[in-house]
């Protein structure tokens, strides 16, 4: 190839450059002058910048996006904790004491009518025990024991004899087969005038006494 025609094909490259470059700039031109819409919300630019957060203030906003998501179509409400019914209380058991029989031999003493004429009286003598009993309770056989202490009192004072006696008792169940008996008695001691004259040994009103008894064979397992 001859020297002019190569210089004859390099001018000819360096115009097609020229021309090419003119009409890309154009473009450019053309491009920058169009306005460009700004980016849809649902569709964000691919170009828009994403800043990072740091990881305590991310975990933060997490657990505030969780508190403020709104429940999922189809569930329930959630119900707050505070509106639910607390449960009933639950009953109380009460044990109620089993109620006690109680007898008396009346409001106002009694004397044994075979007592004698009095001689002196000595004062008023006074017992108040508590029977343990087992399997029955016989008031007759516990009041009797109660006067005998009260005739040794007597006895002490100078006298021989009870009159003017008031007694009261109170059966309470003990147990499966227990009772408690609690004794009150008061008489006065006295001297009975004459040769052969004793007291009577055993209660007045027996049978009053009779009617608050257990039947059954008593066995007294603590007197005090």
């Amino acid at each position: 190839m001859k020297l002019h025609q190569v210089v004859s094909i390099h001018g000819l490259v360096q115009r097609w450059r020229q021309h090419s470059d003119k009409g890309s700039n154009a473009g450019k031109e053309k491009d920058l002058n169009e306005p460009v819409a700004p980016p849809s919300p649902k569709s964000p630019s691919k170009r828009s910048v994403q800043i990072s957060e740091p990881p305590e203030v991310a975990r933060a906003n997490k657990g505030k996006r969780r508190k403020t998501e709104p429940p999922a179509a189809g569930s329930a409400p959630a119900v707050p904790q505070a509106s639910l019914p607390s449960p009933p209380p639950s009953p109380r058991i009460t044990f109620r004491p089993r109620p006690a029989n109680r007898c008396s031999s009346g409001g106002s003493p009694i004397s044994h009518p075979e007592l004698g004429e009095i001689f002196r009286r000595y004062g008023t003598v006074y017992v108040n025990e508590t029977f343990e009993c087992t399997d029955a309770v016989d008031p007759v056989r516990l009041l009797t024991l109660s006067r005998k202490t009260l005739l040794s009192d007597a006895r002490a004072r100078g006298g021989n004899a009870l009159a003017d006696e008031v007694w009261e008792y109170t059966v309470s169940k003990r147990g499966k087969n227990g009772y408690t008996v609690k004794v009150e008695y008061t008489a006065t001691a006295v001297l009975m005038k004459g040769e052969g004259v004793t007291d009577p040994q055993k209660p007045v009103a027996i049978e009053i006494a009779k009617t608050k008894g257990i039947n059954g064979l008593m066995t007294v397992t603590s007197r005090h």
